[in-house]
């Protein structure tokens, strides 16, 4: 039985404690909540939570184990706030989670073991964020990413992602919209099929080791000749040079 909250547009910046604990579908959308600690602990309560709306707020940070108690949660619905940072084990305990939405956001980068424990999820929406490439670990039983309206640079740093996508059944919607914004020799082309050489990369990367490695050498020989330019090493016991 579907137990309903509907507390949208109310200009709440804490989320309340009178709610039924039997509440199963939470709407909070549309209030100035930034889901601070008091925030989470009250949400711990709501065991029974199957969906939970907290769009169009002001959160700006998802802290580790945001929603840890939230086990049969199937629908999170976060889009529209201004998140910069979701920290790694932001999602740990959502093992029900089906659909994450996280459109209209200010997210740069992301760690490669954020979504690992989300092992049911099928829809993933980071659509309109500040998105920088990034690494996805496992497969899940994702069925559908949205990525589009992000500043995507076509590079090296890309493949990764590039090769995930088109190793997986996964369904990258808008795909028309999912472009490269960088270099401009490729721009408007999907980040899918953006002719990024694995050779290449593998060249560059060598080519960025190498110049490490001799900028490293360099180092150790001008540190050397500093050591053997010293007074000490210079001149002898007479104070003449040695």
């Amino acid at each position: 039985q579907q137990v309903t909250c509907e507390e949208s547009g109310k200009n709440l910046s804490d989320i309340p404690t009178n709610f039924f604990q039997n509440v199963t579908k939470l709407s909070l959308k549309n209030n100035i909540i930034t889901l601070k600690d008091s925030d989470k602990e009250i949400l711990r309560s709501f065991i029974n939570l199957t969906e939970l709306y907290l769009n169009e707020n002001m959160i700006t940070v998802l802290y580790n184990n945001s929603f840890c108690n939230l086990t049969k949660l199937v629908i999170l619905d976060i889009s529209n706030n201004h998140i910069s940072t979701v920290h790694k084990a932001a999602f740990a305990g959502l093992n029900q989670l089906s659909l994450l939405n996280l459109s209209y956001n200010m997210i740069t980068q992301l760690d490669s073991d954020v979504f690992t424990s989300l092992k049911s999820l099928t829809v993933l929406n980071l659509q309109n964020n500040f998105l920088k490439p990034f690494h996805i670990k496992s497969p899940f039983q994702l069925i559908e990413i949205v990525l589009a309206g992000n500043p995507w640079t076509c590079s090296c740093d890309l493949l990764d992602l590039q090769l995930w996508l088109n190793a997986f059944s996964v369904t990258m919607a808008n795909e028309n919209n999912t472009t490269c914004t960088f270099p401009t020799t490729m721009e408007n082309v999907s980040i899918k099929t953006a002719a990024i050489q694995p050779a290449d990369c593998q060249i560059e990367k060598a080519s960025l080791e190498n110049t490490v490695t001799s900028t490293f050498a360099i180092k150790l020989k001008s540190r050397a000749l500093l050591t053997a330019l010293t007074p000490n090493n210079i001149t002898g016991n007479n104070g003449t040079y040695a």
